[in-house]
């Protein structure tokens, strides 16, 4: 110990970047191993509960759908948009084979029933907003000054900046829905 009171054999001892050193080298080793782990076939199959499985090796006995091979993976110049929508085609087609058990069936009637109701929702939402742009823009339109009540009850004329902002923001509504 000095006069201070400080340990001045710690205080000399070297840094000990060993951990820190084999850890980076241990996460650069498994980055660039990963690829070639991968390279396998993959197979998308079903199993008796409905569960949707995706393995290596074909499985025995199921009817199994190849979604990618290792060989075609690393040489595969699609774009992730296209692998996706391939993807989502050979789904479609595997579900259009007869894949799908009664329940899941089931299940993608029903989905089916409630996109189908969402979008005559959204229909419904998109000819109320058109009808409302119309309105606004007309009243904003056809007025020279707009007064606006405010919280207090008294009233306020808005300023052209503003009206001619919303008359845009209509215009855009306009646009948008109808």
């Amino acid at each position: 110990m000095n006069s201070i009171g400080e340990n001045t054999k710690d205080a000399a001892a070297p840094a000990r970047p060993a951990p820190l050193l084999a850890s980076a080298v241990l996460a650069l080793a498994a980055f660039f191993a990963a690829p070639l782990l991968m390279a396998g076939d993959v197979y998308r199959w079903i199993d008796a509960n409905g569960v949707v499985n995706y393995t290596q090796q074909k499985p025995d006995g199921v009817s199994a759908t190849l979604i990618s091979d290792g060989k075609s993976r690393r040489r595969s110049s699609r774009s992730a948009p296209e692998s996706a929508a391939a993807g989502a085609v050979a789904t479609v087609a595997s579900t259009e084979d007869g894949d799908l058990n009664a329940g899941q069936q089931k299940m993608l009637d029903e989905l089916k029933a409630k996109e189908a109701e969402r979008k005559i929702a959204y229909e419904a939402a998109k000819k109320d907003n058109c009808a409302r742009s119309r309105s606004l823009l007309s009243k904003l339109s056809a007025r020279g000054r707009i007064r606006l009540n405010q919280e207090d009850g008294s009233q306020i004329v808005m300023r052209e900046e503003d009206r001619q902002a919303r008359i845009q923001a209509a215009q855009q509504g306009v646009i948008d829905n109808c």
